[in-house]
């Protein structure tokens, strides 16, 4: 990813097109009341829409949830260091000590965005 995107999707559309395709069984209070509003300017750290499978009593369910942007690696001391794990080059996943656990672990998801931000801009400068 870049360092910010958007999800400006109206909630209806995202439902239908981003939700759908995905094929989320569950859509969380969290990440509903979140797709409620455009989001023009999302940076590390915050909150994101994203569509991850949970393992409960052996059963796979595909579900929609809100989850901070960042990876707080198991080794940090600080939540902080995920300020700065954002982003992943997917050349080096599997072997960088900061993701390679998740990456092991299969703790992936798909981020819902529909709208990526140049470095200019995301810095309020035009492009």
């Amino acid at each position: 990813m870049c360092g910010r995107f958007g999800f400006t999707s109206a909630r209806e559309q995202a439902t239908i097109d981003l939700i759908g395709a995905a094929r989320a069984a569950v859509v969380s209070d969290a990440a509903a009341t979140v797709l409620d509003v455009p989001r023009y300017n999302i940076a590390p750290t915050q909150p994101v829409v994203a569509v991850r499978t949970r393992t409960r009593d052996g059963t796979a369910e595909r579900r929609v949830d809100v989850l901070r942007w960042g990876l707080i690696p198991p080794w940090a001391k600080d939540r902080k260091i995920g300020n700065s794990l954002a982003n992943a080059r997917a050349e080096t996943l599997a072997e960088k000590p900061s993701f390679r656990g998740a990456w092991k672990a299969g703790r992936r998801c798909l981020v819902l965005a529909d709208a990526f931000l140049s470095r200019g801009y995301a810095r309020g400068s035009a492009v």
